[in-house]
């Protein structure tokens, strides 16, 4: 057989992003084959982003909020609940099931692509091969652990706003917090979130979800879906890493450290990397920018080291950036950004998480 022109290995978000945006372009220089031992396997995971309405074609959102709401429980010295209105960014949802099969339907019915179940393990010749694969939980600072049930239920929920960060609080050594998507006047997502560096049993997220269910006002109600996963952020800086091509993913740092975030961060590189295949015959490596890496360290250290102090934390950014700015901050983190957050952030604990000082916070 011959060797591929492109081999994606991992058929995630980012390596199906990158195949899609090369199948779009019509006829190719050669082969692209995907590798993944599990490519039949269903992944039930959300994926939630902000978007601007420039990025409504590429992304594909099936639903749209344009508030999004954060509250804290126990004594801060920020205000209980906060509601951003966006303006230029809506917050936006995919549904991963419907994500990869609107992507496999489309590369299937290309004839230079194909796929391959056989579990990669050493690197291939070819000229150009991306891996995807994610790393082990222990090459990470911090998980971002979540038990998601969809609910068939009724509810008092505005449909035009997300519970985006509900509850805030100190508990499971790290950051928990409720976040809720609904999804129609009769069907909810509540999502149970913990930041934390303890290695956190999704059983355990799982039964506590259960029991918080049980005290949420929504009368009747019937579990139809149940999502869980544990999402890594930050790499740490001792980890060793032998890759199998060019890193794409959460590998290569596409997700943000600090909030998860990485579906807009994929399909960006995807079409800027598929281009300059097609035009160039070059492979794009992804970096990420370093003031967004500075800040998220900061952030990083204060959610391992300082954990309590993250509720206020995240409420004095909601009460004093405006939705647009959140958004922004949240998902890229620009100069402009990184800028207005440090003004409004408490100065003390950002300036010792700098230093590596957190314990003089």
């Amino acid at each position: 057989m011959l060797t591929p022109w492109v081999h994606i290995i991992g058929a995630g978000v980012s390596g199906l992003s990158l195949a899609v945006a090369l199948a779009q372009r019509g006829s190719l220089p050669g082969e692209v084959l995907i590798s993944d031992p599990y490519l039949d396997q269903d992944r039930s995971q959300t994926f939630c982003f902000w978007y601007k309405e420039t990025e409504r074609e590429l992304l594909k959102p099936e639903r749209s909020w344009s508030q999004w709401s954060f509250s804290t429980t126990g004594s801060t010295s920020t205000p209980l609940s906060h509601l951003h209105i966006g303006e230029k960014y809506q917050y936006g949802m995919v549904s991963g099931d419907s994500f990869r099969r609107r992507s496999l339907k489309l590369l299937k019915s290309h004839p230079q692509v194909r796929f391959s179940k056989e579990r990669v393990t050493h690197r291939d010749q070819g000229p150009h091969v991306f891996d995807s694969r994610p790393l082990h939980r222990d090459s990470y600072y911090i998980q971002q652990s979540f038990v998601g049930f969809e609910l068939r239920c009724q509810h008092d929920y505005p449909l035009n706003r997300v519970a985006l960060m509900e509850e805030m609080t100190h508990d499971f050594g790290g950051l928990r917090f409720k976040y809720v998507l609904p999804l129609s006047e009769d069907k909810l997502l509540i999502e149970y979130t913990v930041f934390t560096i303890e290695k956190l049993s999704l059983d355990d997220l799982e039964a506590f979800g259960q029991e918080a269910l049980e005290q949420e006002s929504l009368g009747d109600w019937v579990i139809e879906r149940v999502e869980r996963a544990h999402i890594p952020m930050g790499i740490k800086q001792s980890t060793e890493m032998s890759h199998l091509g060019i890193p794409i993913g959460t590998r290569a740092g596409m997700a943000r450290d600090s909030t998860g975030y990485g579906f807009v961060e994929m399909h960006k590189w995807a079409q800027e990397a598929a281009n300059t295949l097609i035009d160039r015959n070059a492979a794009l490596r992804f970096n990420t920018p370093r003031i967004r890496s500075w800040m998220d360290s900061c952030l990083l250290k204060l959610i391992e080291h300082r954990p309590e102090l993250t509720p206020e934390l995240f409420m004095t950014l909601a009460t004093k950036l405006s939705g647009d700015r959140f958004a922004s901050f949240m998902m890229s983190c620009h100069l402009s950004d990184a800028s207005q957050m440090m003004l409004v952030s408490p100065k003390r604990p950002f300036i010792m998480a700098a230093l590596g000082k957190t314990e003089w916070i």
